[in-house]
């Protein structure tokens, strides 16, 4: 059972529309459609931004690079010294 609320305000042409697609598909009620729609979306957004799909012969000429990188530079390692210094503010 959902316990967590949201509230929103909206326009009324916008709540119509919803309310009708919502009828339309056999909906229960508005916010049974609104949360279908957040489920479905907010999967997609996340599964979008998650992951990077590169073509191979990109993937293979950065896996070359990462092999053939030399020591870190100064500049580099103090770099992530500072970064961890901020993560343990």
């Amino acid at each position: 059972m959902a316990t967590a609320r949201f509230d929103m305000r909206l326009d009324e042409e916008i709540k119509a529309k919803a309310e009708k697609a919502a009828a339309l598909l056999g909906l229960k009620s508005l916010t049974e459609y609104v949360v279908k729609l957040m489920e479905k979306d907010s999967s997609r957004v996340i599964s979008e931004y998650s992951g990077v799909v590169v073509e191979d012969d990109v993937f293979d000429r950065f896996m070359q690079a990462c092999e053939q990188a030399g020591k870190p530079n100064s500049a580099l390692v103090g770099a992530l010294d500072f970064t961890r210094e901020q993560e343990a503010e």
